[in-house]
C-alpha cells in the first residue's frame, strides 16, 4: 500500500504516473489495484462496557449498544461519543439498527425491543417481541415503511411500526438456528444459517425454501435488493437476485462479520480473535488483504464508501475515513490476461479531481507480486 499523500485542493485536477514492477509471475489486472481509506485510533466510546453492536445512519451519526443496556452516539461520525444513556435498563442489548436519523430499534436476550426517534438520546420503554427468546440481530428499513425484522434462535418476528408492536414467531428455516438478518427493503429480507440462506418478500411474515450457498455463513449484508453479500469461515458468497443464487464461495481474508455500503464497497472483520479487517470494492468477488487489529471487535456500519465505525467489547470505536471517490484511474497498461516477467515493468495513471476544498489522501492496493517503483 503507498500513501498518495494529502494533497492540496486544486483548482484543476492532477495526474500522477506510478510505475509497477514484476517481483513474480502474477499477472497485474484491475480486480487486484484499489483504492483505500484509513483507520483510525481506537477512542473511548463506552467506558469499561462490551459495545455489542453498532449502526449508522448517516455519515455524522452513529449508535451503538451495550450488554449493560445501555446507549452511545456519535454526531461526528464515529470521532467523538456521549456518555452512555439507559436505553434498556439491567438488559443484554445485542443488536441495533438505525435506518434513518429518526429511528433506531435494539433488541435483547429477553427477547425485548427498544427505540429511539431522536438519535438515540432517549428511548421507548421495552416492548415485547418474542417473549423469553433472546434476540440476536435486528434490521430495519428506512422510512416511511418503519418496517424491522429481528432474529433469535430458529425464529423471526417483525414489526411495521418502526418496533413498537410485533409479530408472532416464525421459523424461516425449521429447526435452525439463524445467524445474520439484512433487509434492504420492505419487500427483502435475507437471513443466513449454517449453509443456507432463506429470503422474505413481505416483510418477514412468510419466507422462501432454503437455498444452499455450500459455505457456513455467519453474517450477510444486503446494500440493496440487488446485491447481498454473505461470510462465512473466512470466505463470502453473493447474490444479485435476492437470496435466489448465490456465487461459489471465494476467499474473503478470514472474514467472519461485513457489512456493505454499496456494490462497490463492504468491509469484513477477520475471525478467530484476530480483528483485522478486510475490504471488497466489487461486491464480494475480491478481497483485500488483512489490515489493522482490534481484537476485540464485535461489529461494524459501513454507511457509505467513504465512512465506516466498528466498536469493540472494551468500549472503545474506530472509524475509517477514505476519499477514494477523489481519485480515478485514467491510464493502464498493466495487461490483464498476461504476467509480466520478473523485473518488466508497467505503469498505472491516477487523476486527483477533488470536488470540496481541503486536503484529501487515499491508499493504493496492490497486489499480484508487485511492488510500486519511483518516486512521485
Amino acid at each position: 500500500s503507498k500513501d498518495f499523500g494529502n494533497q492540496p485542493p486544486h483548482s484543476t485536477s492532477t495526474s500522477q504516473t506510478f510505475t509497477l514492477t514484476s517481483t513474480g509471475d502474477s499477472p497485474f489486472n484491475m480486480s487486484n489495484f484499489s483504492f483505500a481509506g484509513t483507520w483510525s485510533s481506537p477512542v473511548v466510546a463506552d467506558i469499561a462496557s462490551n459495545l455489542q453492536f453498532v449502526s449508522c445512519p448517516s455519515t455524522t451519526l452513529c449508535v451503538a449498544v451495550d450488554t449493560s443496556g445501555n446507549a452511545v452516539s456519535s454526531a461526528d461520525g464515529g470521532a467523538t461519543w456521549s456518555g452512555q444513556v439507559a436505553a434498556d435498563p439491567g438488559q443484554n442489548l445485542q443488536s441495533i439498527s438505525c435506518p434513518s436519523t429518526t429511528l433506531c430499534v435494539a433488541v435483547d436476550t429477553s427477547g425485548n425491543a427498544v427505540s429511539s426517534a431522536d438519535g438515540g438520546a432517549t428511548w421507548s420503554a421495552p416492548a415485547a417481541a418474542d417473549t423469553g427468546q433472546s434476540l440476536s440481530t435486528v434490521s430495519c428499513v428506512s422510512l416511511p415503511s418503519s418496517l424491522c425484522v429481528a432474529i433469535g434462535g430458529n425464529y423471526a418476528v417483525s414489526s411495521a411500526d418502526g418496533g413498537a408492536h410485533w409479530s408472532s414467531p416464525v421459523a424461516p428455516y425449521a429447526g435452525h438456528n439463524l445467524n445474520s438478518v439484512s433487509c434492504p427493503s420492505s419487500s427483502l429480507c435475507v437471513t443466513v444459517s449454517g449453509s443456507y440462506a432463506v429470503s422474505s418478500a413481505d416483510g418477514g411474515a412468510t419466507w422462501t425454501s432454503p437455498v444452499s450457498t455450500v459455505q457456513s455463513l455467519s453474517s450477510v449484508s444486503c446494500p440493496s435488493t440487488t446485491l447481498c453479500v454473505a461470510v462465512g469461515g473466512g470466505y463470502s458468497v453473493s447474490s444479485t437476485d435476492g437470496g435466489a443464487h448465490w456465487s461459489l464461495p471465494v476467499e474473503a481474508g478470514g472474514g467472519v462479520l461485513v457489512s456493505c455500503s454499496s456494490s462497490s464497497f463492504c468491509v469484513a472483520v477477520v475471525g478467530s480473535g484476530d480483528g483485522r479487517l478486510v475490504s471488497s470494492t466489487d461486491g464480494g468477488a475480491h478481497w483485500s488483504a488483512p489490515g489493522g487489529t482490534d481484537y476485540y471487535t464485535n461489529s461494524v456500519s459501513c454507511v457509505a464508501d467513504s465512512l465506516c465505525v466498528i466498536v469493540d467489547q472494551i468500549g472503545h470505536a474506530r472509524t475509517y475515513r477514505s476519499d477514494a471517490n477523489q481519485f480515478n484511474v485514467t491510464a493502464n497498461n498493466c495487461v490483464n490476461a498476461s504476467p509480466i516477467a520478473v523485473g518488466d515493468s508497467c505503469s498505472i495513471t491516477v487523476n486527483f479531481a477533488p470536488t470540496s476544498i481541503g486536503a484529501k489522501s487515499v491508499d493504493m492496493t496492490f497486489t499480484d507480486g508487485f511492488i510500486v517503483g519511483g518516486a512521485y
